[in-house]
């Protein structure tokens, strides 16, 4: 591959990523979210402005662990999503499910018997927090 094309690809993966965390539309991001690159993928799921629930349920299911790991910390993660989050078999999306403050107790609950000690920890003191 050329130097030439390798620069233009960079520049178009970096627009469509500053497309994705800025001013898309709705139908812009949908088509974003489902876009083969991760690293535009990864641009959408953290993306604080999303509020639509049913992308963020698209983007829990998706392979790459970085996506469900923004979407497991979004503010506006519908729990059902966290509730599958919460049994991913990455453990740094368990992790950041126990850390986002919209993680229903039950949840926490099922976190707390984690097989990582870390994740266990984040659920001891976020559960002393709200006692």
């Amino acid at each position: 591959m050329s130097t030439l094309l390798k620069v233009f690809l960079m520049v178009f993966v970096s627009a469509r990523k500053d497309y994705a965390t800025h001013s898309a539309s709705l139908e812009d991001l949908w088509r974003l979210a489902r876009d083969k690159d991760v690293r535009v993928r990864r641009e959408v799921a953290k993306n604080s402005n999303i509020a639509d629930r049913y992308m963020l349920a698209y983007l829990a299911r998706d392979r790459d662990k970085d996506v469900r790991w923004f979407v497991a910390l979004h503010k506006n993660t519908p729990p059902k999503s966290l509730a599958l989050l919460a049994r991913d078999p990455c453990r740094i999306v368990r992790a950041a499910v126990a850390m986002n403050p919209n993680t229903p107790i039950e949840y926490l609950k099922l976190l707390a018997g984690d097989e990582d000690g870390g994740i266990r920890w984040i659920v001891t003191h976020k559960l002393d927090m709200t006692a």
